[in-house]
Order: C-alpha cells, then structure tokens, then sequence
C-alpha cells in the first residue's frame, strides 16, 4: 500500500507540475500578457553564465518580467492569493470534517477512484500477460530480524549476493572473452581464420547465461524476488542441464564454460529455493510443536491430583472427550510434527552438502595481472581477465586432479535437489483433492492435479520443463507452509469467499469504513475538552518534570565546568568598599599608608569614637566627629559584610559542581529504570508477552541447554562399539532427524533474540547470531567441534545479563 501510495503520488504530483505549467504557457501566450509583460521565449533561450548557477536561470528571469501595468498585476496577485486561501480552507474542510471521517473518506475514495485500476475487457488480458508469474507482494517482503538466518551460508546472501558468487564472477567474465575473440576474429576473418565460430543459438545460450550469472541478491531482500528474476534466464538455458558434461565438452572451452556457467546458475537459482523452503517448514514445525504441546496438556488433564472430580465433569460434560481421544490427537500431532521435522532436516542437510565453492582468493590473480597490464588498451585487459577466468575455472575443477570433479558434484546436488524438493511439495500436498486450487492466489487458477504433473516432469529434467514450470515451483514453495492450513481451514475459506461475494466492488466495506470512522468521531467527540484538557496538564507535568530534573541540572553542571556558574557578589564589589573605608579613615587622621595598617587605623578611629562619647553624645552630634565616626564603623561593617558574602560564594561555587552532581540524581534514575521500562513495553508490544526480559534470558538459556543436550546425545546408539572402526564416518555429524529439531531450537533461540534487541546490545547479540551461524558451517562440523563453538556461544549468553 505504501508503495501504491507513493508512486500514485508521485504520479499526481507529475500531472500536477504539468497542468501548471501548460496553464503557464497559457497565460504567457494569451493576449492579456501584456499585463504581465512576459516574454516565454526569452526563459528558453537565455543561458545561464559560467558565475551563474544553472538552476538560477529561471529566477534571474523574473526581474525581467515586470509587470507594465501594475494595477492589474496587483489585482491579479490578489486573486491568486484570495484562490490559493480557498483552496487551503476547501482541503482542511474536507479532511477537518469530523475527525476522523473527512480523512478516512478521502483515502477511502483515493483507494477506489485513483489506486483502483479500471480495466476493460480488452486490458485484461494484457493485464494479466503483464502480471504472468508475478509473486504476491505481501510474499517479497524484505527479510527482517536474525529469526530465519540460520546457517554461515546466510551471511553469503547479505555480503556477497547469493552462493557461488566467485564462480558466477569467473563464468561471466570466461563468456565475455569468449564473445569477445569470436567478434574479433569476425572481423579479422581472413587472418584468423575464422578459428573461434559462435552460431546463433550459441550466442543466446551465452547471453541468457552471463544474464543469469548477473542477478544478485541485495542484502537483507527478498530471495523470493531473485528467484523470480533468475527463472527467465535460467528457462532458456535449461536444455544444457539435462545431461552430464561429457568427455567432448570437457575440451571444448565454449561448451564447458558455458555448461558450468549454466549449471552455477542453476546451483543458485535451487539453493535460494531451498532456504525459501527451509523457512516455510520452520514456520509449520514450530506450528505443529505448538499443537504438539496443546495436546500434551489437554492429555495431563485425567492425571491425580487436586481438581479431579471437576475436570472429570468439565471433559464429559463439556469438552464431551475421552482420554483415548486426547491420546489419539497428541499422536497425530506428534507424527506430523516428526514428519515436517525430517523434511526440513533433509533440506538443511542439501544445503550442507552442496559443493565447494571457490575461495574468494582466487580472483588475485586477475587483479594482479591488471596491476601488471595497466598500460594496455581496454580491449586487451578484457581478453586477460577472460583467459585468467578461464584458467581458474580449468584449475578449480581439476583440483583433486579429476576432471570435472565440481560438475559431477554439482549435477548430482541438483539432481538431488529436485527430488527433495518436489518430495516436499508432494508430501505437502497429499491431503488436497485433485481438483482443488494448489494456491490462494487467485490470479494462478491451477488445480493439484495439474501442479503435480509439472513437479513429476521437472524433478527429472523433464524435455517439457520451461519457465512456467520453474514459476509453479517457486508458487508452491512459497506457500507451502499453508498447505495445511487450507486443508484445515475450510470454514474460514468458506467465510472468506462469501465476504468477496457481498463486497462488490469494495462498496460494502469502504462504507463500513467511513462508517466506524463516523462511531469514534460519535464516541469521542463528548469527551473531547477533557481530553484536550488532560493533554495539555500532561504535557505540562512532563516539561515540567524535563526542566527541573534534567534541564536546569544539566545546565548547571555544563556553567561550573567553564566555570561561568553566576555569583552571590560581584568581586569588585568588596574592592570597592574597603577603598572607600580606606579613604574615610583617612580623610578622618587614623590612617596612614606609611606607618599605620588598616587594622590599626580601625582601632584609631574606635577610640577616637570612644573619646567623642566620653565628652557627651550631644555636644559630639552639634559640634563633634561622632557622625563621621559611626558612618565609618558602619562602612567597616559592609566592607566586612561583603568580605564575608564573598568567602561564601567561593565556598558555593566550590561545591556547586556536587550539589548539581546530586540533584541530577533522579534524572539518572529516571533513565535508567524508565529507559528498562521501556524497553519491557516495546518487547511486550512486539512478542506479546508480558514476562520480564530476565525470564526470557532464562528460557533462551533453556534452549541452549537442550541444544547441547542433542550434541551429547546424538548418535548414542554407537557408544558400546568396541572399536572406532566399527563407528561409521557420519556418527561425527548429527542425523537429519535430529538435525530439523536442531534448526527449530536455534530458531526459537534467535527469535526471542530478535525480540530482546534492545535492552541487549545490538552489537551483542550480531556475535552471538554469527556464532550460532557457524554451528551450520558447509561440509557441516563435526560434534565435537560444535560442542566447543556452544561453550563460546553460552559465554557470551550469560554476558547478556549486564544489560538487563
């Protein structure tokens, strides 16, 4: 929808910035532009000078175009904008009506009108030969989260664009030489020869094959959609897949790079179906545990125990279900969970042993020789990167010193492939009657029976395999996890195939829609000023709470730093008065700078006061000194005053830094327990569950407890050998039945990962993801070898707790 929304905007907005400017050619060619004095031709031939950017040429236009009349151009600018008010208030009209039923009404008649596409019969079926094989959107989602990246190969996707990513490399660069020389030596025929010759059919096996070695996933997409982009390609070069390289091919350069070329993108193509696959299995075996344990829980009902009698009464009385039956139920779910858990074993065990792919080193020499060959033409460094190319492909194949060695295993990977695949799907499929629709897509209208015919075909290579078959493959992978569901699930597809019969033409449900919109605004609309009211009091109370714990702290702490906190006093102040003091005593005769101190100068004038008072208190106000003497006392206690204010302000300024250190303590409680607080909603929000984040630390360590518990339990049946010779060599390894539990315990693990990202470091659990990645390494690790991988992995588990 978003999607939709913005490219149908921007579509609008297109048309728009069209129509005005055609109104705008309008306006300058109509006889009233000699009121506006504009000339169109002079905005089109007029270049922009080199001091001139390009984009200012349309602006340094407009002083050019004065208006000769400016009366009307007044008058005209006034209409605009009278126009452009209208209009504003007309738009808020209609989406202000009646919060929220204007805005509802407006998408609802944009979804309708704009966003529906209106066809006639004649469009329809170039609509539908447009739309031929296209995936469901809501199917070619990004991927998202670590839940479904389960193995090392999963990192290959997101680096290096999908698996045999160096081979694809070497392929299509081999291909283009080749392309390349048989060009050259067209044009220089006579002198060659005519030694390298490429018919028609050659050409375009070799263009759909460097087409198909082209395509590359783009990290954390879809594989849906690289699956889908893959199968054009890969449909036209499908006859040199049916059959083994032979001997012939294998001296023939054409032939075999191109048969290898071919055969990687087929190794590509199957390996993203495979984990497509992989993840829609996982999806139905964590359903069916799921089920597994509802039954198992239903069963402990009829144990011992308080409560008997009731739950005797409730099973016969209201479940009206015996212990046999609960019995019966626990087993079917257990036999269809094991049996989805072999299937996605089997599928992790393909992707294990799929063949080895050449190192990323390889491609050093190619670099090397265009450091040594940088001063030769374009033309000759791609003829030596195409000859390199096809050097290390002769090398890679021939490595354990048997020709064709990566073919044979890739040939028989594939073959293999197909067969689980289709195996899978067929399985899948078992409970549906032939005639039923094999998808819920309704633009793919085909039967079982039909699908199954093409699987039989294409898991042998069959002479009738194409792109249609190829595109019927991805469909029922991609909804293979449903299979069940549908079988299952015919009252709501009954349900559902009735709502489309009464919603024509979507009338029915955007009423409904406008309809709800009209009961909130119904709902709401009495309880608005107490609504408007609480908000604002709310929004007061927090900035209130940001400003007196978080802001004024802060900035306290920030001003004592630069030490440019504010004073009680300012320090010229107490300079100021002692000077003044200093010249009172002496004007007054008891200070003198040379002989005397101001102390003793203070003591001079104190008893000189006390000589005024002895000769009377009367006689010293008409005639004495005693008014001078107390303004000088009273001057030498706001010096002291003030000397004292500012030995206090350095002692506040002193501890100003920790008395703002301290009341910036709340705030630290704040964001700590609120910051944990948030983090439990958010993870509440997404997983659905109201446990603590420590609890599910717990249950995640639960899962790596049994993981282990299946390393030192796998293959225990061969521990009273009496020797190691009579073990055989895939003991080391864990079974495919117990290697699809495996998957479905990490994928548990890393989904309560996902969702406890944060509090935990994101940095953190990336770690912990790639070394659970490694326990599926390709050539699968041994046991033993795991086993000392999960002791680093729970390590690093437990590390997980400084975060709650």
């Amino acid at each position: 929808l978003l999607f939709d929304t913005i490219t149908s905007t921007s579509c609008h907005v297109a048309m728009i910035v069209m129509i005005q400017f055609s109104i705008l050619v309008i306006v300058m060619v109509s006889p009233l532009s000699h009121v506006y004095g504009l000339d169109l031709s002079r905005i089109f031939r007029r270049k922009p000078t080199l001091a001139e950017p390009a984009a200012n040429a349309f602006e340094n236009f407009i002083p050019t175009a004065t208006p000769v009349n400016p009366a009307a151009y007044d008058k005209w600018m006034t209409q605009n904008e009278r126009i452009w008010k209208e209009a504003q208030r007309a738009f808020a009209s209609v989406f202000l009506y009646k919060p929220p039923v204007g805005a509802t009404a407006a998408i609802v008649i944009y979804r309708y009108f704009l966003a529906r596409k209106v066809l006639s019969s004649s469009d329809v079926l170039d609509e539908a030969e447009r739309s031929k094989g296209d995936m469901n959107r809501r199917r070619l989602q990004r991927r998202k989260g670590r839940a479904l990246d389960l193995d090392a190969t999963d990192r290959i996707y997101d680096e290096h664009g999908g698996v045999e990513s160096v081979r694809a490399q070497l392929c299509h660069l081999a291909l283009s030489g080749i392309v390349q020389k048989a060009d050259e030596e067209e044009t220089d025929g006579v002198m060659n020869k005519q030694v390298t010759k490429l018919d028609e059919e050659t050409r375009q096996l070799i263009g759909a094959a460097m087409e198909l070695l082209s395509l590359s996933y783009t990290p954390r997409g879809s594989r849906e959609w690289f699956v889908e982009k893959s199968i054009e390609p890969l449909s036209r070069v499908e006859n040199l897949l049916r059959e083994r390289p032979t001997v012939q091919m294998q001296k023939d350069d054409v032939s075999r790079v191109l048969w290898e070329a071919a055969k990687a993108g087929e190794v590509r193509t199957l390996d993203a179906i495979l984990r497509i696959l992989r993840d829609r299995l996982i999806l139905s075996s964590a359903r069916l545990y799921k089920t597994k344990r509802y039954w198992s829980w239903r069963v402990s009902w009829y144990e011992e125990g308080y409560g008997r009698r009731l739950k005797e009464w409730v099973r016969k009385n209201v479940r009206r279900t015996t212990l046999e039956n609960d019995r019966q139920n626990l087993a079917m779910a257990s036999a269809a969970y094991r049996s989805v858990v072999n299937l996605l074993g089997d599928v992790q065990r393909l992707l294990l042993e799929r063949a080895t792919e050449i190192p990323h080193k390889a491609l050093m020499p190619i670099v090397d020789n265009l450091v040594e060959g940088n001063s030769k033409t374009p033309d000759e460094n791609e003829s030596l990167k195409s000859a390199k190319a096809n050097e290390i492909l002769m090398e890679a194949s021939q490595a354990s010193g048997t020709s064709g060695q990566w073919t044979e295993k890739a040939h028989e990977w594939t073959r293999m492939t197909r067969v689980v695949i289709c195996n899978t799907i067929s399985e899948s499929m078992s409970g549906m009657s032939p005639t039923d629709q094999s998808t819920p897509d309704r633009k793919r209208n085909v039967t079982v029976h039909e699908d199954a015919n093409a699987l039989s075909g294409w898991c042998i290579y069959g002479e009738h395999e194409g792109e249609e078959t190829w595109r019927s493959v991805l469909h029922l992978t991609n909804y293979m996890s449903r299979f069940q569901r549908m079988k299952r699930n015919r009252l709501s597809d009954l349900a559902e195939e009735w709502t489309r019969k009464i919603d024509v033409f979507g009338i029915p449900s955007s009423a409904l829609t406008v309809a709800a919109a009209l009961l909130v605004h119904n709902t709401v609309k009495p309880y608005w000023p107490q609504i408007v009211d609480t908000t604002n009091d709310v929004g007061r109370a927090v900035w209130g709470v940001l400003n007196v714990r978080f802001y004024r702290p802060l900035k306290e702490i920030v001003l004592s730093l630069l030490n440019r906190g504010p004073r009680m006093l300012d320090s010229s102040a107490v300079t100021n008065e002692e000077e003044s003091l200093r010249r009172m005593l002496k004007d007054l005769g008891a200070y003198d700078t040379k002989t005397t101190t101001r102390n003793e100068a203070v003591a001079a004038a104190s008893r000189m006061y006390e000589e005024e008072l002895r000769k009377g208190a009367i006689r010293g106000l008409i005639g004495g000194n005693i008014i001078r003497l107390l303004l000088v006392q009273v001057q030498q206690l706001k010096a002291d005053l003030l000397k004292a204010m500012d030995t206090i302000d350095d002692l506040v300024e002193a501890n100003r830094l920790n008395v703002q250190l301290l009341a910036s303590i709340p705030a630290v409680l704040l964001v700590t327990y609120g910051t944990k607080a948030l983090f439990q909603a958010l993870y509440s929000l997404r997983s659905r569950d109201v446990r603590s984040t420590r609890s599910v630390h717990s249950e995640m360590s639960e899962y790596l407890d049994k993981i282990e518990k299946f390393f030192l339990l796998a293959n225990h049946e061969y521990d009273s050998a009496a020797t190691n010779a009579q073990v055989p060599s895939g003991a080391r390894f864990l079974r495919v039945n117990d290697l699809g539990e495996f998957l479905l315990l990490v994928h548990s693990y890393l989904v309560l990962l996902d969702y406890t990202s944060p509090p935990f470091s994101s940095r953190a659990c990336d770690s912990i993801h790639h070394l659970i990645q490694d326990l599926l390494m390709p050539g699968q690790l041994s046991i033993k070898r795991q086993l000392d991988l999960l002791t680093l992995i729970k390590s690093k588990h437990r590390a997980l707790l400084k975060f709650i």
